[in-house]
């Protein structure tokens, strides 16, 4: 009968540890209207972080304010004193402003850099004034055309869902760097980038492994239901 009542105590065990949802938390959100950050995280922007205004319109995600930068220096968002957490994801909309020459292009090529940490995570380029490569490293584009300044198409890339974007990160402080650069690079009022709708989240690490309430309670019920089986089976052996 002992045997009966551990396999079913393993057996709910089993049942419910995939039950568990880690918990997460966003630590900063700024879509440059508006910012928030996680209670005690700290977050600062150094090297260009201007903003732009598009009004009321929407340009598939793009609305109000975003930071524009139009120089090869880099950006950085940087957040500090961190919950504990075992991942982050982080998204965010960028923007191709103005005459972006992809790979093969004229005055090419333009790259847009992302850093995570201070290592390299990807070289993005577009083709807006030419060349015939647009690569987002799995963005998805959501809108096309000429709403800042005149003369060239502006494009808008959600970068939410990335896979490369979602990683395991325990440190308490958090980097994420943008830079243009690239031998055709241009800048100022001729190439720009931007970007909006800044989010980051963490995954934080379960309370020591402890079962959460709801797996204590099939735990009791199955023991519960473990011993009356065996009363039941000492009652019937007793009668005979």
């Amino acid at each position: 009968m002992r045997k009966l009542a551990t396999a079913m105590a393993a057996a709910l065990l089993t049942a419910t540890a995939g039950s568990a949802v880690a918990a997460t938390a966003v630590v900063y959100q700024n879509d440059f209207n508006t910012s928030s950050m996680g209670s005690g995280v700290v977050a600062t922007i150094t090297g260009p972080s201007g903003a732009f205004d598009v009004g009321g319109a929407d340009y598939g995600g793009l609305t109000g304010r975003f930071l524009q930068n139009g120089s090869t220096d880099l950006t950085i968002f940087t957040l500090s004193n961190l919950p504990a957490h075992t991942s982050l994801d982080v998204d965010f909309t960028l923007v191709f402003l103005d005459s972006w020459d992809s790979i093969d292009g004229g005055l090419a090529p333009d790259y847009l850099e992302i850093y995570l940490d201070g290592a390299l995570f990807a070289k993005l380029t577009a083709n807006n004034a030419s060349g015939s490569t647009n690569d987002f490293a799995g963005g998805a584009q959501t809108h096309l055309s000429n709403f800042i300044y005149s003369g060239w198409n502006d494009r808008v890339v959600d970068m939410s869902g990335v896979g490369g974007l979602s990683f395991a990160h325990t440190a308490s402080t958090f980097t994420l760097g943008f830079r243009a650069g690239g031998a055709g690079w241009q800048g100022g009022a001729d190439e720009s980038w931007g970007v909006d709708n800044l989010k980051v989240t963490a995954t934080l690490p379960m309370a020591g492994g402890v079962p959460e309430p709801s797996t204590w309670a099939l735990l009791i019920l199955g023991f519960g239901a473990a011993g009356a089986m065996m009363r039941r089976r000492g009652a019937r052996a007793a009668a005979a």
